[in-house]
């Protein structure tokens, strides 16, 4: 298997909203309001051009499976976001990609997951990261490399 990662482009914008407003993800997902199409491409359109925020599309054999956000927060600290394809969660897609993503990556990473998203918190904590703080209903783990 071939495992590759891909910035997005404004024509990736119809799979993340499919992905993003699958009932599974938005019921994980910290907001779980229903994205609506106009909104989905604007947001595609300033991300893409958002010095700040990088996400890329996660391939495995040229099939996107995944996606990730890298937010910088300052020099060397990043906030990641992920979502795995519904058709693809269970098989351990979402550590492997984040795994992946960070191996030759220097710095502070934090992912913030809802207490109640199992799936997520396994992939974090497999993939290094350490709970780091409890708010509200939101987890804070971090990776320091």
């Amino acid at each position: 298997m071939n495992f590759t990662f891909r910035p997005i482009i404004f024509k990736d914008w119809e799979i993340l909203l499919k992905w993003r407003n699958n009932p599974v993800v938005r019921k994980c997902s910290i907001s779980t309001e229903e994205i609506k199409e106009s909104s989905h491409k604007q947001y595609i359109k300033s991300l893409i051009k958002n010095e700040n925020k990088k996400q890329y599309l996660f391939l495995v054999d040229s099939n996107p499976v995944g996606t990730i956000r890298e937010d910088t927060i300052d020099e060397d600290s990043y906030e990641l976001s992920y979502i795995i394809s519904p058709d693809e969660q269970g098989k351990k897609l979402g550590e492997l990609m984040i795994r992946l993503f960070t191996h030759n990556k220097e710095g502070e990473f934090l992912c913030v997951i809802k207490k109640d998203n199992i799936p997520s918190i396994k992939a974090a904590e497999r993939s290094g990261f350490q709970l780091s703080a409890i708010k509200d209903e939101l987890l804070y783990y971090i990776l320091k490399k």
